[in-house]
Parts: structure tokens; sequence; C-alpha cells
């Protein structure tokens, strides 16, 4: 994946689902710093609060429905833009917004409007879109220069349009006709994806549009391979991070291949060596990607072949390693705020 240029992806509604899905059960014995479960009034809570991002004039652009990435910078990738498709699917289903009548009442009608009238009409590269758009004009993003998108961001929106298509079969027409501005694209873009648990998550928008992803899925459903024990936990031997775990299980209710029981296992493994690594140093570790100063953005491996493999390493978006402090983000998708802690 490509450099994310400081993409915070602000979390919502899926915090619903990641205590009971992905966080390990931690015993008194292991520190644990947190209670066992919080109450649905809880989460809804923390959802309602992290909504108040895509509010207009603050990560929403008050005239042209569009999002920003980050409060620091005014444009958007396809990455996230398929996020926010997302986020208003879920709070929708959460009614932290309505339906909607009006233009303009930025109800989830409205917003979603906004966002389809973009993609049928916003400027491509003949038919590739740009890495990225300016939040208030809809056109190609000026720090960006002239960079095209790529196979994980293309595969993220197609993820996110057929979800809007499986919650709302009304769109079809419409999205059926974004897809085909792009078609040729597409075509090239869904033989790129390689083996491992980000293509597999990426796999799922270009499957999702009639693509043979087998390969992509089959990689890690029947893995075959070396295996790394870490904290007593039997791990396959590739590149290893919590997010693309939380990406597809959050929002697997609109996979069109969903996770497996191997995916599954896998991910719950990810999960207890990082409990485990707590238990026996008392090292925090919930280790995804994020927002960083310098460098601009770190992904934290769990596993990761820099020329070797390696594990607990930081690297950044280019996948050199480098020797910063962890962060422990907000949660565990979108950061919205990184928090420095001790490691």
């Amino acid at each position: 994946m490509n450099s994310k240029l400081l993409r915070l992806r602000p979390v919502i509604a899926c915090l619903l689902l990641v205590a009971t899905v992905l966080l390990p059960s931690v015993s008194a014995s292991q520190n644990s710093l947190a209670p066992a479960t919080y109450s649905t009034s809880d989460w809804l809570n923390w959802a309602s609060k992290a909504w108040q991002y895509y509010q207009p004039g603050i990560g929403v652009n008050s005239a042209s429905g569009l999002h920003r990435a980050t409060l620091g910078w005014n444009c958007f990738t396809d990455w996230d833009l398929g996020t926010y498709i997302f986020s208003i699917i879920f709070a929708r289903r959460l009614n932290l917004i309505s339906d909607g009548s009006a233009s303009g009442d930025w109800q989830f009608t409205d917003r979603i409007n906004r966002l389809l009238t973009f993609l049928q009409n916003r400027p491509l590269s003949g038919p590739t879109p740009y890495w990225a758009y300016d939040w208030g004009t809809g056109t190609r993003c000026s720090d960006t220069n002239l960079v095209l998108s790529d196979s994980a961001d293309q595969g993220r929106l197609l993820g996110a349009l057929y979800a809007l298509t499986t919650f709302r079969p009304s769109y079809s027409s419409q999205v059926a006709s974004i897809f085909a501005r792009s078609h040729s694209v597409y075509d090239t873009l869904s033989t790129q994806l390689g083996t491992n648990y980000y293509d597999y998550f990426m796999a799922e928008g270009y499957a999702a549009f009639g693509y043979d992803e087998s390969s992509v899925f089959n990689a890690v459903d029947d893995y075959v391979g070396s295996f790394l024990n870490i904290y007593g936990q039997s791990l396959p031997l590739m590149k290893t991070s919590s997010e693309p775990f939380d990406l597809e299980i959050l929002e697997s209710a609109y996979a069109i291949h969903p996770p497996s029981s191997s995916f599954l296992d896998f991910a719950n493994k990810v999960s207890l060596a990082q409990a485990g690594r707590f238990a026996s140093t008392n090292l925090l570790t919930a280790w995804s990607e994020g927002a960083y100063r310098k460098p601009d953005y770190i992904y934290e491996w769990i596993i990761v072949d820099t020329g070797s493999w390696l594990t607990w390493t930081l690297t950044n978006s280019t996948q050199s390693i480098v020797n910063v402090p962890p962060l422990c983000f907000t949660n565990s998708r979108m950061r919205a705020r990184p928090i420095p802690v001790p490691f």
C-alpha cells in the first residue's frame, strides 16, 4: 500500500463490534487495563462522538459534501472515500442519522447522493482515478501532482460501493455507472493483488464486482507455508498487523467472501499473541497502523519481511524500518488521535 499522507480515517460505528470480535479476554492476573465488557450505551456514546468528525464544516465540506482525510489535509483518497461511505451506512444503522428527505439536510440520502454525483462526474486520467481529490472542488488534489490511484484504494472503494448496494439496492444503477467509468482500469488492478491479509481484505471489492480473486483468498484460507511461534501462538509467516483483520471482520456483513474459519483463527491468534506479549512483558500491544509525526505514517508489524523476517517492528510507508516509539491509537481502525505511551 502506498503512502497515506496522514490519512486518519476517523472512527465510526465499527467501534460497536471491536470489543466482542477482537479484544482478547485478559484475566486480572494479566494486568487487564479495562473492564471485560462495555455496555451498548458506551459504544453508542463513543460512536456518536466519533460521528461528529463528519459534520459539515469539520470533516465534511459544507458546500460540496465531500470529506477530508484529516483536519490538516483538505484532500481524500478513494480509500478514505470508501471509509466515509461505510461510516454513513453504519451511522444510519445506528440511527445517528435518518434517511432524510431534502437536499442539504445532511442525512443518509443527501450525503450518499453527493458522493455518488461526485463519483459519476469526477475528473479522471483517461479511465483512471487520481490518487487524491480536493474536498472543496472535487478536482485532483494539488499537492499529489499527477499520481494515480492503485489497487489497494480502488479495492477499498469497490468494497464500499458493494456494501452500499447491499444496504440500499436502489443505488445499484448509479454504482454500475461509476464502475463502468473505470472498468478497464479495474480489469488490470484486480490482477495486481498479492497473497497476504491486506490483499485478502482488498480482494473483497474486486470479487464483489465479478473478478476472480480465489487465489488471493485461498492463500490465507488454505495457507501452506512456514509458521512462527509468537508468545505461544503459531502464526503464518506473512506480514501481519491488526488492521486487515479489523477491517475484514468488522465489515464482514457486507463481504462477498466472508472471512473463513482459517482467517478468523489467524485473527484470534494475532490478538492472543499481543495479549501474550503484554502478559509477559507488561508492554501494551495492539499494533496496527496510523498517523505519526515523523515519519508521517507508520505500520506496526507483528511480523514483517524487510529483507529478513522480523517481529515487533515499525516501518514507514515504503517498508523501511523506523526507530520511533510505537503509539497507542484511540481505536484499532481509523485513528483519530495518536497517543504516545511507554513501550
